[in-house]
């Protein structure tokens, strides 16, 4: 196969290396090469998989169903696993006949519905073990003939060297980010999809010597009750949703502020473990002291602190706007003039910098 039929899929890794939004063109790019219908990255271990996996929009409602049903749990393609991870690409063909197919609940129940029944898989490794593409083709597809098994190992290798470059782009760009929420008042956790503890930044000092947030354990350790389900639900969201959560909360006999918020798009790559930032702080000055600095010193108007503490409580700007029943494009726009006059760049920065009135 000539070079230039690669072009597609190489700018598309080009892309996805700088900014994660992209991996879904990756499958649609590398599922066209193959004759697929859409494709999609998912782990090895099944435990890594949720609502958050990367896919093409074609494909959007069998994955849906295949997360929210527990078709993952029961994958019968990890009859294939071995086969996939000898070779570093694998079909159904490898491992499961046709008829065998129509007795097998999963490719019957599920796959069968969509009219797919045969995968092309191929392995990557990543900084997070080891990942998998698997692009979905008609229940129908012939076994890969010799020109598609070297169209499938360019694939798996473009693929595979755009993984590895993402991963140093990736680690500079989520320094620079957790370094503006953290400096010196702020202690970052990084959390997985199930609130477990990836990595703490221990730039305050707050949570030293604490056994409840050694990697591994869950941040729910640290929490009452009442926040565990807001907890899980911030967690198992996927990044476009922007879901937040901000919450005051003792730990002994100590107040804290805490704000929960997803990884950025732009740097939550398919393979990320850590998908959640968690920033904490000292409880010290109340709502109507932020107000007071944030009106005498930065100049900001009654709307403009209304608007600037909605959003440090963790609202989005679809709810903020609901909450002052003012469009999306005002509260935008507010938000300019906000960021204008404290200097900010970006949501996740005035946040942090609205924490840091608490030391003044």
């Amino acid at each position: 196969m000539k070079q230039d039929v690669f072009t597609g899929l190489e700018a598309a890794c080009n892309r996805a290396t700088h900014d994660a939004r992209f991996w879904i063109d990756v499958c649609d790019e590398a599922s066209k090469l193959v004759g697929g219908v859409g494709a999609l990255f998912l782990p090895i271990v099944p435990k890594g998989r949720g609502p958050w996996l990367i896919r093409s929009t074609s494909i959007q409602e069998l994955i849906t169903r295949y997360v929210e049903e527990g078709w993952y749990k029961q994958d019968y393609r990890e009859n294939g696993t071995e086969i996939c991870l000898q070779k570093g690409y694998m079909t159904d063909h490898d491992f499961v006949t046709r008829e065998e197919m129509e007795h097998i609940p999963y490719y019957r129940d599920l796959l069968f519905h969509y009219g797919l029944g045969i995968c092309i898989g191929m392995t990557f490794d990543t900084e997070n073990g080891i990942w998998a593409l698997a692009i979905q083709c008609s229940k129908d597809r012939p076994p890969l003939s010799d020109d598609e098994i070297k169209t499938t190992k360019q694939i798996k290798a473009t693929i595979q060297n755009a993984t590895q470059e993402a991963s140093s782009v990736a680690r500079q760009k989520l320094e620079e980010f957790t370094h503006l929420l953290g400096e010196t008042n702020n202690n970052i956790l990084l959390l997985d999809g199930d609130g477990d503890i990836v990595e703490q930044k221990s730039v305050a000092g707050i949570y030293c010597d604490m056994d409840e947030i050694r990697p591994g354990s869950n941040v729910k350790n640290l929490l009452s009750e009442e926040f565990h389900g807001e907890v899980d639900k911030v967690c198992a969201s996927t990044a476009e949703e922007n879901i937040n959560l901000s919450f005051v909360h003792e730990i002994g006999s100590q107040k804290f502020s805490t704000h929960m918020m997803q990884v950025p798009p732009s740097i939550r790559h398919f393979y990320t473990r850590a998908k959640v930032i968690v920033f904490t702080s000292h409880f010290e000055a109340s709502k109507s002291k932020h107000d007071e600095i944030l009106k005498d010193i930065y100049g900001l108007t009654h709307s403009e602190i209304k608007a600037t503490n909605l959003m440090a409580d963790g609202n989005s700007i679809k709810t903020i706007s609901e909450l002052l029943d003012l469009s999306e494009k005002t509260i935008r726009q507010r938000f300019k003039t906000i960021y204008s006059k404290t200097g900010c760049h970006r949501q996740a920065e005035l946040v942090s910098f609205v924490y840091k009135l608490s030391k003044r």
